[in-house]
């Protein structure tokens, strides 16, 4: 079975631009996560679960569907201008929002999945 990191990149890949590296992948979620620890899988719908790549270039962000697989219509490419790194979690600004949008890290065991969230966090830093 393939590490989350490498369906990650492969998700990726085709996002790239020619000359593009990318240089660490992440997954990420938002929404209210309280409400379904408070409330169990009533709110689960209100969770988005995104794989996210940093490049040379900018930070690319493709939306997961149930099983992990991305869906194409919710893809985001973004400067990394217009991203700050919180803690764990990614404050973006996407062109079809107001506000900025958290998306916070699930990274898991780096054995497990293949993601490295200090390499991620190093990545988005590097502008």
């Amino acid at each position: 079975m393939a590490k989350l990191a490498e369906l990650a990149r492969e998700a990726l890949a085709s996002k790239l631009e020619s000359g593009e590296e990318l240089r660490s992948v992440g997954q990420f979620r938002t929404g209210p996560i309280w409400a379904m620890l408070l409330l169990s899988n009533l709110f689960a719908f209100a969770l988005k679960y995104y794989y996210a790549g940093v490049t040379n270039k900018r930070l690319i962000i493709v939306r997961l569907n149930s099983f992990n697989k991305p869906i194409d219509k919710e893809n985001y490419s973004i400067p990394l201008t217009d991203v700050e790194l919180k803690g764990n979690a990614l404050m973006v600004k996407l062109p079809d929002k107001e506000k900025p949008v958290k998306f916070e890290m699930i990274f898991g065991l780096q054995k497990l999945t293949g993601m490295d969230v200090n390499e991620f966090k190093t990545a988005v830093g590097a502008r």
